[in-house]
Order: C-alpha cells, then structure tokens, then sequence
C-alpha cells in the first residue's frame, strides 16, 4: 500500500527522537535549528509549523506536536486501511496485517512518546518510535 499516510509516518518517528535529544534549548529559531537535525527537514518544518502552539513552544513541546501528528497520521492511515479492506478483497491479507501494525502503534507506540516526553525521558520511547517507522516502511 503506497498512501502519504504512511510515507509521512516512518520519517515521524527520527523527527521526534532528533527534537528530544540532539536540539539545544537556546537557539533563537528552535523550529529551523530542531528540523535541521532530523532525517526530513521540509516534513518536520511543514509539520511544526502548521502548528500554533510550535511558536512557544520548547524542545519538549514540538516533541509533543511531532508525536501528535505520528498520531493522526497513523489513525488516518488505518482508515485508509479499513476502507481498502472494503473496496480491495484481493489485498485483505496484507491489509490486516497492516491494520493490526498501526493498530500496535496508536496503542503502544504513540502512548509510549508521550510518556517519554512528559517523564523528560527521551530515550525511552526511542526504540517505539523506531518500531513506528519500520511499520510505516512495511506496510507503504
């Protein structure tokens, strides 16, 4: 399956762990400095930016922006999904697999980054956020 969803969904999960580690708190541009460390700098600026809480806010804050948009991105793509599984019997193998995948994600991945951030633990949602990515490759 070749959506947007998921090609936007596996470079998400390198964006977050790039703001909650490797960015400095003091730059004075922390959406461009942030977004320059990550794997898609266009992506993660469009996504920041878009966004109205991004202009206050502070390393963890975008963190929580990114990860919330790892969030809609991969509930879109199980819609995408669950509509597919309708309309494209032939497919109905890997489309449930890919279901259950994103499913896995919402369920553990996304909430295991929120908990990483609000415990001031980036670290520990790396290997999640990873896990996202490896999901979103698989299944595009």
């Amino acid at each position: 399956m070749r959506a947007t969803h998921a090609i936007s969904s596996k470079t998400l999960p390198c964006a977050i762990l790039a703001l909650a580690i490797f960015v400095p708190l003091s730059s004075c541009d922390l959406i461009h400095s942030t977004c320059r460390k990550t794997p898609n700098f266009q992506l993660c600026a469009s996504i920041l930016r878009s966004n109205p809480n991004s202009g206050s806010a502070d390393v963890r804050g975008l963190g929580l922006i990114m990860v919330g948009s790892l969030e809609s991105k991969a509930t879109s793509a199980l819609h995408t999904i669950r509509q597919l599984l309708r309309t494209k019997p032939h497919l109905k193998i890997p489309l449930i697999e890919c279901s259950k995948k994103y499913s896995f994600i919402l369920k553990y991945d996304v909430t295991e980054a929120y908990e990483a951030l609000r415990l001031g633990d980036p670290k520990f949602g790396e290997e999640s956020m990873n896990d996202s990515a490896m999901v979103a490759q698989e299944c595009e």
